[in-house]
């Protein structure tokens, strides 16, 4: 039987499925949305310090959450140094044989500069004028995400 309120049950379940399926699209969008460049730098730099503060070797210990962040090559190539006879004098990714401490509160990732499939990142790890170092970081494509190419140490920042 029809009331003179049928009409707003109608018009109130079809808002709900419209605004459901708009949720549903919308959750679609923004998972599949990629990471910036400079996200992908701060988040395995972050991880990065905290597995060397934790007594990890995360190239070693963590081959998996690595190659999240780390291009494939440049994996590669790293482990091939260490296998050498002359092996690595610094960290790879810090470009020092230790860190410091603030290093691991305080990493800023300047906005990339990208150009077609490559970002460059500007990163400053540290807080204090001597703790204070600069890197440039390139970044790939690779599987659709941003992943670190080759890290360059720029500067001590005073």
């Amino acid at each position: 039987m029809k009331t003179p309120f049928s009409h707003l049950r109608k018009i109130r379940c079809v808002s709900l499925s419209v605004a459901m399926a708009l949720l549903i699209c919308w959750s679609h969008v923004t998972a599949a949305a990629p990471q910036p460049a400079e996200q992908t730098v701060s988040v395995f730099y972050k991880w990065y310090l905290r597995s060397l503060a934790a007594g990890h070797e995360p190239l070693a210990d963590d081959r998996v959450e690595i190659s999240k962040y780390v291009s494939t090559p440049l994996i590669r190539e790293i482990r091939k140094r260490m296998r050498s006879d002359e092996g690595l004098d610094e960290d790879y990714f810090i470009k020092a044989q230790d860190y410091l401490e603030d290093w691991e509160w305080t990493v800023v990732a300047d906005k990339a500069v990208v150009d077609g499939g490559r970002a460059l990142v500007v990163l400053q790890l540290g807080a204090s004028s001597q703790s204070r170092r600069k890197f440039s970081i390139t970044l790939t494509r690779e599987g659709g995400v941003w992943k670190i190419q080759s890290v360059r140490l720029l500067e001590t920042a005073k």
